[in-house]
C-alpha cells in the first residue's frame, strides 16, 4: 500500500506515499485519500494535526521494470544512522539473489531458536531465484506464514526457488541437526 501505477507499455506514472491506503483509480484519474474523518466509532478520529509525505513518479516502461518499488521503500523506511559502528565485514546471515525477489523479512523464529526468512515476489511475474545462507553448515526448512508446518530441509546452504507472480514464501533457517 506505499504506492499505485498507472501504466501503458511505454511510460507509466506512480503516486507514492508513506502512510495512507485510500487510492481510487477512476478512468486515467488516480487519487490518495489523506484524510477520511468518519464519526464512528471515535467521533475525533482523524482531528488534529497530520503530516504526510506523497510524490508523483514518472517512470519509462510499466511499474516492473521502473524504480516504482525502490523509490516507494525509500519514502517509507526513511534514513538510519548508527554511530560509532562500522559495518566492516558485516552482512546479512540469508541473501536472496532473483529479479523481482526481495528479502521482505529476516527476524528470528517465535517459537523455536533459529531464524525466518521471507521472500516476496514483487513485480507481478513468475521468478526464480537462489536463497543462499552465510553460513554453509545452515540449511533451509520451508514453512508456512505462523511458522507452524514445516516441510522437508535443503540439502545444502543455496537454495533454488521459483515463484509466482506476488507469491509470498516463508523459510526456517536452521542448523543440519536441528532440521528434522
Amino acid at each position: 500500500q506505499q504506492w499505485a501505477d498507472l501504466s501503458e507499455a511505454g511510460y507509466g506514472v506512480a503516486l507514492l506515499n508513506d502512510s495512507k491506503y485510500g487510492y481510487r483509480v477512476k478512468g486515467s484519474s488516480l487519487e490518495l485519500s489523506l484524510l477520511r474523518a468518519p464519526t464512528e466509532p471515535d467521533p475525533v478520529a482523524d482531528v488534529g494535526s497530520h503530516r504526510f509525505t506523497y510524490s508523483l513518479l514518472p517512470h519509462a516502461g510499466d511499474f516492473a521494470v521502473s524504480d516504482v518499488l525502490a523509490q516507494a521503500a525509500v519514502i517509507n523506511q526513511g534514513l538510519s544512522c548508527f554511530e560509532g559502528v562500522a559495518a566492516g565485514d558485516a552482512a546479512l546471515p540469508v541473501s536472496v539473489t532473483g529479479e523481482g525477489l526481495e528479502l521482505a523479512v529476516l527476524k528470528r523464529a517465535e517459537k523455536e531458536d533459529c531464524l525466518v526468512v521471507r521472500v516476496v515476489e514483487t513485480r507481478g511475474r513468475t521468478a526464480r531465484g537462489v536463497l543462499r545462507a552465510r553460513d554453509p553448515q545452515r540449511r533451509f526448512v520451508e514453512t508456512d506464514l505462523l511458522e507452524w508446518k514445516d516441510g522437508a530441509p535443503s540439502a545444502a546452504a543455496d537454495l533454488e526457488t521459483a515463484f509466482k507472480p506476488f507469491e509470498i514464501r516463508t523459510w526456517k533457517v536452521r542448523l543440519p541437526d536441528l532440521a528434522g
